[in-house]
């Protein structure tokens, strides 16, 4: 597929709605799908986002020195999971691939505690 949109990076997410690998699982399925995007010269970016911390999204892409798997950065998806952006920076910087970039801020919702 990104063959034929001529697509040099790929965006992914280590869970989907209905799949939640473990490390090991999600391992696994990197080792399986890498060497065709290191052939096909095609960058594969996992996001950060709350599903998982940028401390254990690191851990699972240093486990892969091959300069094709890198890290999409959205360091407002992560405040959800209670990191702050800052950290989330500071955490992938050295394999960051791609940024996802977008305005955010925080507010309060009439009647509502949180934020």
């Amino acid at each position: 597929m990104a063959s034929l949109l001529e697509a040099k990076v790929i965006r992914s997410m280590c869970f989907t709605a209905s799949h939640r690998p473990s490390p090991a699982e999600a391992q696994q399925l990197i080792a399986d799908v890498l060497p065709a995007f290191e052939r096909q010269q095609v960058k594969l970016c996992l996001e950060t986002y709350e599903q998982i911390s940028s401390a254990d999204l690191m851990a699972l892409i240093d486990l892969f020195p091959s300069p094709w798997l890198a890290v999409c950065l959205d360091p407002a998806n992560c405040v959800a999971g209670l990191e702050l952006p800052q950290q989330v920076i500071a955490n992938t910087a050295a394999r960051v691939g791609n940024l996802h970039i977008k305005d955010f801020a925080f507010s309060r919702r009439d009647g509502w505690v949180g934020f």
